[in-house]
């Protein structure tokens, strides 16, 4: 091989080691800032595919465009002023790399989310998304009123001759905590997030009749939970990105059964 063979060859490997070293820090510090984070939650393995996907596919990208840089790069071009030739001395020298880099991040958001499965909008991993269901317990903050009116029926129950006395009615619903991060249930297809069933939305909490079906999945903040009936009322939470338009709005009153308690950063 002769000697400017050599030359190329060792000046491409050293542009390719730059290149790779470039991309891996970026992609480093991006992975660090995801694990200290408190909207990604993907675990190890996650963090770990989101730097080796990222760092190697960046890399490829800037090596592409490089080399396409250098392929069509003109001996000689016109400018207009000194502006203009700012302009293309800097596309020339780094433009083709910073479009093979930014391709290279649009692949790997690409294979996180169809091939491994963590949902780059949300910072969730599709495939198992944690929530903490809270079992039905007994109830011990009944209202004044409610208590009140359970009373005043045990004791005629209790006045009429011959009454066997009777159980306690269980609840059937879920408890759900003031202030807690709910959701509408949903289950993760194939085609994507949907509801596992219409979920009706009262305007009143005593209600026969719907105003509604919830459409979007978005995070809501249990206001209220009424104590016979179950049902919650919800208000808007700004959601994981503060990007919730209706944030602090009323949507309505909710069956228990139709939610699901969340962690609380899925609602800041």
């Amino acid at each position: 091989m002769s000697e400017g063979g050599v030359q190329m060859t060792s000046e491409a490997k050293k542009r390719a080691l730059v290149q790779g070293g470039i991309c891996t820090a970026i992609f480093g510090v991006l992975s660090i800032a995801a694990v200290f984070s408190s909207k990604i939650q993907w675990g190890f393995f996650g963090y770990l595919a989101l730097f080796i996907s990222g760092s190697v596919l960046t890399t490829i990208g800037v090596a592409v465009g490089d080399l396409l840089r250098r392929m069509a790069m003109p001996d000689l071009y016109f400018t207009k002023g000194f502006a203009d030739s700012i302009k293309k001395r800097i596309f020339w020298a780094i433009g083709p790399q910073a479009i093979g880099w930014f391709l290279g991040f649009v692949a790997t958001n690409g294979f996180m989310e169809n091939y491994l499965g963590y949902d780059m909008k949300t910072g969730r991993s599709r495939g198992s998304v944690v929530v903490q269901q809270e079992q039905p317990k007994p109830d011990t903050t009944l209202s004044s009123e409610a208590s009140s009116r359970a009373t005043a029926s045990e004791d005629r129950i209790a006045r009429a001759p011959g009454a066997a006395p009777s159980a306690a009615p269980e609840q059937t619903f879920p408890l759900i905590e003031v202030g807690a991060c709910v959701m509408g249930l949903s289950r993760q297809t194939a085609s994507g997030l949907e509801f596992v069933r219409p979920i009706p939305v009262y305007g009143q909490v005593g209600a026969v009749e719907s105003i509604g079906i919830m459409q979007m999945f978005s995070a809501f903040y249990a206001e209220e939970q009424h104590s016979v009936t179950g049902r919650v009322r919800l208000v808007y939470a700004p959601g994981a990105f503060d990007d919730e338009p209706k944030t602090g709005e009323v949507l309505g009153w909710v069956n228990a059964a139709d939610l699901r308690v969340y962690d609380q950063r899925n609602c800041q």
